[in-house]
Order: C-alpha cells, then structure tokens, then sequence
C-alpha cells in the first residue's frame, strides 16, 4: 500500500513538473498563486485595456502573456496567473489602442525583443500619416516568488506614457468664413520619436506628427490635440504652422521652439504625472504673439507667470 501510494504521489509531481515545463501554452496553470493588482489615480476612468508581461530574470524570456480587456479589469483591477519560485519583472502598458502596435511580448520571447510602436510607422513608414498616439500608460514591477504554497499579492503602479498638447491658432486670413477649405492651416510636430523600448525609453528616427485640425470660421481660429511620447529638456521639439497654399500672412510658415516657450518646464516634468500643454498663437496685423496658455498636471492647472 505504501508503495502504491509513492508511486501515485510520484506519478503526480512527475506529470505537473512535465506540464509546467512544457512550451507549448503560457503556463497559467502552474505554480504559486499570484495576485498583481494595478494602481493608478482613477484607474477605471483613464486605463481601459492592458497588455502584460511577466519575463523571468534568470533568463530574460517571457512566461506570461496577457491581453487585458475592460470586462477583465472592471471584475478585477490586476492580473491572476501562477509563477514557479524565481525573480520576475512584469511589464504592463495601457491603451494600445488602434494608433499603437505592441511587438515581442510573447512567451518564450526575450523581452530586449519587445517594443511599442505607432501603428503607421509599423505598417507604411509616413511621417505624414501620425496624427496622435493613444493614451498609453507604463507599470513596470520586479518582485520574487519565494516558495511554492500561498498566494502571492503585490502592486504594479503605472505611469503616463503620453504628454498632450493643444495648439490654438487665432487670426489667419485662411480660417475666415467662406475661405477655401485646401488651404485651411495645419501644425506640425517635429523632432519626435515614434516608438518605446521595453523600459519605456524612446527610440527611432525622429518623425514629425501632423494632428487632425479643428477650423472654427465663426473666431477666425484652428486648432489640434495631439498625445505625442514622453520626452524630455534635452529633445528640441518645433511647433510649425503653416498653409498648404497660399500663405496670407508674412510670418507663415511660423516656427515655436517648444523649450523655448516653455521658460525651463520641461526640467520639472515628473515621471508619474500627466501633462497637457496648451498653446497660444496669435496672428494679426503687427505680426505673431505665443503665449503658454495653460500647463496642466493630472487635472490640476499650475499657475502660470
């Protein structure tokens, strides 16, 4: 009887330590019981799809791979999975919606594999073609798995991946009413990059975005929204606004040098906090005046000088 029932015990580890070795699905059965709950101020009203990766640090490949839908986060603001002992670091990014391609997080991938990048630079490289990003957000955790019984609990925190900007253009001839729509005003964004690496660092050759512009004849005014990638006072962003073909004012095209304008801000931009940047350009017979019309931080403005 003794025998038999070593035999069945033995029978049993023999058969999860094959399954959980095995590379054929993503392993959620095997394992301690983990619990990765996601934390961000008003997490349901800003985050609305994650997709997550835990990679093992012993080898830097992925084991868990996961696409988060909002039906999943309302019934539970995290991720459930199981993990073998070992050291881990979970990797989450939030809202890679349509403008967005997450590439290299599958299992068994090494995660130096893995990147974020805009959709149009993936599929057909055309600067002309990015208007925006999505609203993305970046969790990044590395916790340890010390034993083989219990249930594991931690918190991966997130942080914006976005910076938004809202440019208001005042008093170009080509906004007024019955004026020919071809040549209604654009911005452009240069010197910008396109993509993020694994630790959330920018890369690629810098783009220029082109935002949806918004006309509005009956105040002489155009405006945009754009969320562009994080950067930082060393990135020399311009600001262009111009006509497509006939430019009625002298000072079109008109060039903003964005650190400029912003008077040493960019140095005081916080990882974990969101920002919108509004902008101000005023056209008009004496020549063109810029003014920083709002500096925004997760929903409260700062003064302005």
């Amino acid at each position: 009887m003794k025998l038999l029932k070593l035999f069945s015990l033995f029978a049993l580890l023999s058969t999860f330590c094959i399954s959980c070795d095995s590379i054929s699905d993503n392993l959620d059965d095997c394992g301690m019981y983990v619990n990765l709950y996601f934390e961000y101020p008003k997490f349901p009203e800003r985050i609305h799809k994650v997709n997550v990766g835990i990679y093992n640090q012993k080898d830097g490949t992925f084991t868990r791979v996961r696409n988060l839908t909002k039906s999943y986060l309302i019934d539970y603001q995290g991720v459930r999975t199981r993990l073998m002992p070992g050291k881990y670091t979970a990797i989450c990014w939030g809202n890679a919606f349509n403008e967005t391609v997450v590439e290299g997080m599958d299992f068994a991938l090494p995660v130096k594999e893995h990147n974020l990048k805009h959709t149009k630079n993936e599929i057909q490289p055309n600067p002309a073609e990015i208007l925006t990003n999505d609203s993305l957000f970046y969790g990044r955790h590395t916790f340890e798995i010390p034993e083989m019984y219990g249930v594991y609990n931690d918190t991966i925190h997130y942080r914006p991946a976005h910076i938004t900007f809202e440019v208001y253009v005042h008093g170009l001839e080509s906004t007024l009413p019955n004026k020919p729509t071809d040549n209604y005003p654009f911005v452009r964004f240069n010197n910008l990059r396109p993509n993020y690496d694994y630790e959330m660092d920018t890369w690629g050759d810098y783009v220029s975005y082109y935002p949806r512009m918004e006309i509005n004849t009956e105040v002489v005014r155009a405006s945009c929204i754009t969320k562009v990638l994080r950067f930082t006072n060393e990135t020399s962003i311009e600001i262009v606004i111009d006509e497509p073909q006939v430019r009625t004012h002298p000072e079109i095209p008109y060039t903003i040098d964005v650190k400029k304008l912003l008077h040493g801000r960019l140095e005081l931009i916080e990882e974990d906090k969101e920002y919108i940047i509004k902008i101000g350009v005023y056209f008009n017979g004496l020549g063109v005046e810029t003014k920083l019309l709002g500096w925004i931080e997760q929903g409260t403005e700062t003064p302005l000088d």
